[in-house]
């Protein structure tokens, strides 16, 4: 039995964002990801006026197979002001997130090339 095109997934997303909008005060919005490729979740999202804000690379592995993954956000509040915030909030969070992982990856690096070296030098690594 095929529920699809009655509303439901739009009333459902309507009533989230409800609950979470009167639930906790602070809430000024709320975001997703969904795979590129799923059309019908992507006009269902729009149709809810969710805004894409930007495009997530390889975000998802199906079957072995990397997906980009679209983000998308929604505030409660009409103001523009507002909104602006969330969007800028939102790029700081994944900017520190990518500072952070470069972080990791200098580290990893760091680490690895350690262990070069002591493999060079014939010196034992555990």
């Amino acid at each position: 039995m095929c529920i699809r095109d009655r509303g439901i997934g739009s009333k459902l997303i309507e009533l989230a964002a409800q609950y979470a909008a009167t639930s906790y005060p602070n809430c000024v919005g709320i975001s997703l990801n969904v795979i590129t490729t799923g059309v019908r979740a992507v006009g269902l999202y729009e149709k809810c006026k969710f805004v894409r804000l930007f495009t997530i690379p390889k975000y998802y592995t199906l079957n072995g197979k990397k997906f980009d993954a679209y983000y998308y956000a929604k505030t409660f509040d009409k103001s523009e002001s507002k909104a602006n915030k969330i969007v800028a909030t939102i790029q700081d969070l994944l900017l520190n997130k990518v500072k952070g992982a470069v972080k990791e990856v200098a580290e990893l690096n760091k680490r690895g090339m350690q262990s070069v070296n002591k493999l060079i030098n014939n010196e034992h690594i555990f």
